[in-house]
């Protein structure tokens, strides 16, 4: 059995690949059909993966960056949309990156240079919001100390170790021995708009 070939694919062949998809895509009728249904389901999610893809080979300016966000939590969005409409009954819990599940992103201010930076992408917890509104809760988890880094080999990105500030509730909670606490920021803002 032969290695696979380890020569990366370029730009040109993932236009190739996407414009096949498409290609393929446009061929499937739109039916009631589940296997219809699941094969463009898959397809439209191979299209989504290889534009991803190609923008990670042409290295992730900002603005690359921006479209990798914006086109995953698309895709991720369409998905779930795309089970509950075939089973509307279910409820579902999605395990995502708090910044991901953000019911409305672009109304916070980013930490960083660019303090506009979540008004540039819509995240996936915004899409859901937009199809299910008050159907959908966000549950946020946060630590006191540890270790985190961010699941993906950019240049740069170290592991860092995490102490809450002085006067941050996780900094409480950790000095108060409390291992778990839940706020419910919906009543706060019911009781104090």
């Amino acid at each position: 059995m032969n290695a696979v070939n380890e020569k990366p694919v370029s730009g040109e062949q993932f236009d190739f690949y996407i414009m096949t998809f498409e290609k393929l895509l446009g061929n499937i009728p739109l039916s009631n059909n589940d296997e219809s249904a699941f094969l463009f389901q898959m397809i439209e999610n191979a299209i989504t993966s290889a534009k991803i893809k190609k923008l990670e080979l042409e290295g992730l300016t900002d603005d690359e960056l921006n479209k990798y966000v914006d086109s995953r939590d698309a895709q991720m969005a369409n998905n779930l949309i795309w089970y509950k409409k075939r089973h509307p009954d279910a409820k579902i819990i999605v395990w995502i990156a708090n910044m991901h599940a953000g019911k409305r992103l672009s109304s916070i201010r980013y930490k960083g240079e660019d303090p506009l930076r979540y008004t540039k992408f819509t995240v996936f917890g915004e899409h859901i919001v937009n199809e299910y509104s008050s159907s959908v809760f966000s549950m946020a988890f946060t630590s006191s100390r540890g270790n985190s880094k961010m699941p993906y080999n950019f240049e740069g990105i170290e592991e860092i170790l995490i102490n809450a500030p002085n006067a941050s509730l996780e900094k409480e909670l950790d000095d108060k021995k409390i291992d778990f606490g839940f706020i419910n920021f919906n009543k706060i803002k019911q009781e104090h708009p």
